[in-house]
């Protein structure tokens, strides 16, 4: 068979990156180094949160840079990810570290999400009721988060700082969470229009992928009951079933000329922050 790329993942990436390899009819490694002699004849180098590939340069190959390794980093770690959003002036949900906890000694107390700073699927997350919890899971390396009381939640899935497609959550259980909505929690996704989604929610989306320098991630947001959008969570590896895959495969392939650059001006590549 007769490959038209190359896409070059890591640990982190590495099941939406399988996906993508098979739509793209492309080879599948985490070790770009054994490409470096013996390239097979192929169109494109398509880095997924890897190290740049040594390609010959008489070779006309191009390298498609399809989120950064500090980006890929970034996500996997939701604590740095959520401080580095609110840095950035993306609305989150506030969060709480050892000094915001000792200050709260002898104030009433609201219950808080303790989250750990690497997790998937909405595992391992618990409702925080009293401060010597949370100093305890604060001890563990999980940050604290504030409550935010929804009225809805989505996940869209983000292709070059625009929606590709959103999803609500929807309760699918009676006693479903009404705290932390998953779907071992009572919560499936459902398809929706953009055109139903408020405005400042889909902005609200669209600013935290540009400034984070995402080309492609799931971003979880909710409405608080005034309609406030607040930036939950940034997945820049997300699970993906077909459909998702032909529709990121038609994105990608339609705007492909707009990625490739020669190998030459991704050596040594270190993408800056927003501003």
């Amino acid at each position: 068979m007769k490959y038209k790329g190359i896409i070059l993942g890591t640990q982190v990436t590495r099941p939406t990156a399988h996906l993508i390899a098979e739509k793209f009819n492309a080879i599948y490694t985490e070790m770009p180094g054994i490409f470096s002699s013996n390239l097979p004849e192929i169109e494109y180098v398509f880095r997924y949160g890897n190290t740049a590939v040594q390609i010959p340069e008489h070779m006309a190959v191009r390298v498609v840079l399809f989120n950064s390794l500090k980006v890929v980093r970034l996500m996997s770690n939701k604590t740095e990810c959520r401080r580095s959003l609110l840095d950035m002036d993306v609305r989150c949900p506030k969060i709480y570290g050892v000094e915001d906890i000792q200050f709260m000694q002898g104030q009433p107390w609201t219950p808080k999400i303790a989250r750990p700073p690497h997790h998937s699927q909405g595992r391992n997350f618990f409702i925080v009721r009293d401060i010597e919890s949370a100093c305890k899971f604060l001890d563990m390396g999980y940050y604290i988060q504030e409550i935010i009381n929804k009225r809805i939640e989505y996940r869209m899935f983000m292709f070059n700082s625009l929606i590709m497609e959103a999803n609500e959550k929807i309760q699918i259980r009676d006693n479903a969470d009404m705290l932390i909505r998953n779907h071992r929690r009572g919560w499936a996704f459902k398809k929706r229009t953009l055109e139903s989604i408020k405005s400042d929610t889909r902005r609200a989306c669209t600013a935290a992928a540009e400034r984070t320098r995402s080309n492609w991630c799931a971003i979880d947001i909710c409405e608080d009951q005034d309609g406030t959008p607040y930036i939950l969570e940034m997945n820049s590896a997300p699970g993906l079933i077909e459909r998702k895959v032909d529709k990121l495969a038609e994105k990608f392939f339609s705007t492909m000329p707009n990625f490739l650059l020669p190998f030459s001006e991704y050596e040594n590549e270190e993408p800056r922050w927003a501003d």
